[in-house]
């Protein structure tokens, strides 16, 4: 998945200081974020009558299968050259490395790992 660097305040960019890979990534998350609004946008104004519903409805159900499936994204493959050509080890997807990995996944494992080491205290502490 691409190492992941726990020191880092804002997990969501990328580690290192390579302003082309930051720019890239910025880059993307623009891309992902106006997609995510034009889902959330367009069915409310399809509702209130500006978009006829014929152009939100194919809109909105491409937008939703290129972000819930694993498509092959152009910009993520683009980052992994990037991410080659500096020696870093290639991200598995945009989301996945820089939303669920630092915010979702890993502080799950840390809590977990945290209730596993007070189990244990609790159970020296009975013996």
């Amino acid at each position: 998945m691409g190492e992941f660097n726990k020191n880092r305040k804002l997990a969501f960019i990328p580690s290192g200081n390579n302003l082309y890979l930051h720019f890239l990534v910025f880059l993307h998350w623009i891309v992902v974020l106006g997609n995510l609004g034009a889902m959330i946008l367009l069915p409310i104004y399809c509702l209130m009558g500006k978009v006829p519903w014929y152009y939100a409805f194919p809109i909105v159900t491409f937008l939703s299968q290129v972000a819930c499936t694993r498509i092959n994204c152009p910009f993520t493959n683009y980052e992994n050259k990037v991410r080659k050509k500096m020696g870093k080890e290639p991200i598995d997807g945009f989301i996945k490395h820089y939303f669920y990995a630092p915010y979702i996944i890993n502080p799950a494992k840390e809590k977990m790992r945290c209730k596993i080491r007070a189990k244990k205290k609790r159970k020296d502490k009975e013996l």
